[in-house]
C-alpha cells in the first residue's frame, strides 16, 4: 500500500489523516491504538458527528463549528477508518502495545484459507496494519488478535468455518472426478464453472475448491481431461481482443464460442476492459466540494438544464479587416454568467461523481449497471466540456482583438496566432476553473489570456518576424485538432 494512493470515500476524514501526519511520530503509536479501539466501537447502522471521531484518536475537542455539525454515516466511516489505521502505520516506526503480529501468509496458513479471502475479510471490516518485521527493509501486511476477535464479533462463525474446512482425501478428490466427469458427459455444454457450482451445492463445499481440483485434475491428465475445451483464464491480450471484437459488433454468444469461454465470463471482460479505460480518465475534479454529499445539492446538480433564455448574443462586432468565416466560428451564442457558473457546478460535480465511483470499482466485481452510470456521467460532462469551449470561443476573440491596434495585412496575420494561442489556454483552463469561487469564467480566462498575449507579443522579434499565413480554414482546424487532446470536440462551423 503506498500512502498516495490511499483512498477514503469522505474527504473530511482524508483531511484529517493529513493532518495527523504532521504531528510529531511520537503520537503516532497512541494515534493507531486510540484509531483502532474507536473502529472497534463504531456500529455501522449509526451516525457519528466528526468532533467524537476527532476527540478519540487525539484527545481534543475541536474548536470549528463546522467539524461539529459534520455527521459521519458508520458504514461508511469504518473502511475509512482502516484505511487512516494502515496510512498512520506506514508513517510511524513504533506500532502501539505488546500484541504479536501475524504476517498475511501465517494467518492464512494457520486459517487453513486463502490470501485471497483474508483479503475478502478485509473488505468485511477485518482490520490490518503494516510493520517491518525483523531483519528485513520492507514493510509486510500483519494481523493482531484483537483484530481478528473484533471482526469474529462482527461476523459471528465465519473465521471458525473456514478453520473447521477439512482438507479433501484422496478418495474425495476421486469421488469428485468421477461426479464431474458424469456431469460433463450428461450436458456437454456445460462449463468447468458451471460444473464446479453443480458439485459444490451437491457437497457443501467452497466452490473456489472445486473449481481448482477440477483444474488441477485436467493439468495432470492431459491425455483424458473433463473439460477438453476449457482454455484456462482469459489473457489480458484475450480480454482486448473481446473489447475491440464487441466493439464492431460481435455478439456475446458469437465472442463466447469462439473463445471457448461462457457468456458471463465474456460479459465481465467487457465490463473489465471498460473499467480499466475509465481508470486512465483524467477526471479529478478541481476542488472538493462538501456539497458534493449533500443529497439536496446533487439532485440540483444532475437536474440543472441550461434553458432557451440562459443564452445571450456575443458582445464580439464583424470587422471588414477580419475574415468573415474566423468572425462567424468566433460569434457563436454565449451563455450568460450565472448559467454559465451553474454549468461549470454540474460539470465539476460529473468528474467528481464518476472519479468515486471508478475508484471503488475493482476487476470481476463490477456490473453492468456500474458502467452505465458511469459512462452517463463521462458522457454529460464530455457534452458540457464542448459546450463551455465553443460558447467562450466569443471571449478567446475579444481578448486578442484588444491587443491588436489596428488590422492590416501582417497584422492579421498576428491575430491568427493570437486566436490558436487563446484557444490552447482555454482548453486547459476548463478543468481548472473553481466555479465555487464565485467569479465569472470569463473573468478568470481574461485575465489568463491577457497576461499570455502580452507575454507573447514583448517578444517583438516573435510578433514581427514572417508569420505562416494561413487561410481562415486553416486556422479553424489547427484550433478543432488543437481541442482533441483536451477531449473536446468542437464544430466545424458555428450556426448564427
Amino acid at each position: 500500500m503506498d500512502i498516495k494512493h490511499a483512498r477514503y470515500r469522505n474527504q473530511t476524514i482524508a483531511d484529517f489523516v493529513r493532518q495527523l501526519l504532521y504531528t510529531p511520530k511520537s503520537k503516532r503509536p497512541e494515534q493507531i491504538a486510540r484509531a483502532e479501539v474507536l473502529h472497534d466501537l463504531i456500529d455501522p447502522d449509526q451516525n457519528y458527528p466528526f468532533d467524537f471521531i476527532n476527540y478519540r484518536i487525539t484527545g481534543y475537542h475541536s474548536e470549528s463549528e463546522f467539524d461539529e455539525a459534520t455527521i459521519l454515516v458508520g458504514e461508511a466511516l469504518l473502511p475509512d477508518l482502516r484505511t487512516a489505521i494502515e496510512e498512520l502505520c506506514l508513517n510511524t516506526d513504533v506500532l502501539p502495545g505488546k500484541e504479536p503480529m501475524t504476517d498475511l501468509a501465517t494467518l492464512a496458513k494457520q486459517l487453513n484459507v486463502s490470501t485471497k479471502t483474508i483479503h475478502r475479510w478485509r473488505d468485511m471490516g477485518l482490520r490490518s496494519r503494516w510493520y517491518k518485521p525483523p531483519g528485513q527493509k520492507r514493510m509486510i501486511l500483519g494481523f493482531t488478535p484483537s483484530a481478528l476477535d473484533s471482526f469474529d464479533k462482527r461476523h459471528p462463525g465465519k473465521i471458525k468455518q473456514a478453520t473447521d474446512r477439512e482438507k479433501m482425501s484422496a478418495n474425495d478428490v476421486d469421488h469428485l472426478i468421477a461426479d464431474a466427469r458424469l456431469l460433463a458427459s450428461d450436458d456437454p455444454t456445460l462449463s468447468l464453472n458451471q460444473v464446479a457450482s453443480v458439485l459444490s451445492k451437491q457437497t457443501g463445499r467452497p466452490l473456489q475448491t472445486i473449481r481448482l481440483q477440477l483444474q488441477k485434475h485436467d493439468q495432470t491428465n492431459p491425455d483424458h481431461p473433463l473439460f477438453p475445451d476449457h482454455h484456462g483464464p482469459l489473457t489480458d491480450r484475450q480480454a482486448r481482443q473481446i473489447a475491440r471484437l464487441q466493439q464492431r459488433g460481435m455478439s456475446t454468444s458469437q465472442l463466447a464460442k469462439q473463445f471457448g469461454k461462457t457468456p458471463s465470463t465474456i460479459r465481465r471482460a467487457i465490463l473489465n476492459a471498460k473499467l480499466q479505460v475509465f481508470k486512465r480518465l483524467r477526471i479529478d475534479p478541481a476542488r472538493f466540494q462538501e456539497s458534493y454529499t449533500d443529497p439536496a445539492k446533487v439532485k440540483r446538480y444532475r437536474q440543472f438544464k441550461i434553458r432557451d433564455t440562459d443564452w445571450q448574443s456575443p458582445d464580439t462586432h464583424a470587422s471588414s479587416d477580419l475574415p468573415v468565416e474566423l468572425h462567424e466560428w468566433f460569434s457563436m451564442m454565449q451563455l450568460k454568467p450565472a448559467a454559465k457558473l451553474q454549468a461549470f457546478e454540474q460539470y465539476q460535480y460529473l468528474r467528481y461523481s464518476a472519479k468515486q465511483a471508478i475508484d471503488q470499482l475493482q476487476p470481476n466485481t463490477c456490473t453492468a449497471t456500474q458502467i452505465k452510470a458511469i459512462t452517463t456521467d463521462i458522457k454529460q460532462a464530455g457534452q458540457l466540456k464542448d459546450l463551455l469551449a465553443a460558447c467562450s470561443l466569443p471571449v478567446v476573440m475579444s481578448v486578442a482583438r484588444h491587443h491588436m491596434d489596428h488590422l492590416d495585412e501582417q497584422s492579421v496575420y498576428i491575430l491568427q496566432d493570437l486566436l490558436i494561442l487563446g484557444c490552447q489556454i482555454l482548453f486547459g483552463e476548463l478543468d481548472l476553473f473553481d466555479p465555487y469561487r464565485k467569479h465569472a469564467f470569463d473573468t478568470f480566462i481574461s485575465w489568463r489570456l491577457q497576461r499570455s498575449f502580452a507575454t507573447w507579443l514583448s517578444d517583438q522579434h516573435r510578433a514581427k518576424r514572417a508569420v505562416k499565413r494561413m487561410t481562415p480554414q486553416e486556422v479553424i482546424r489547427r484550433i478543432r485538432s488543437q481541442a482533441i487532446p483536451f477531449g473536446i470536440k468542437l464544430p466545424e462551423m458555428i450556426e448564427v
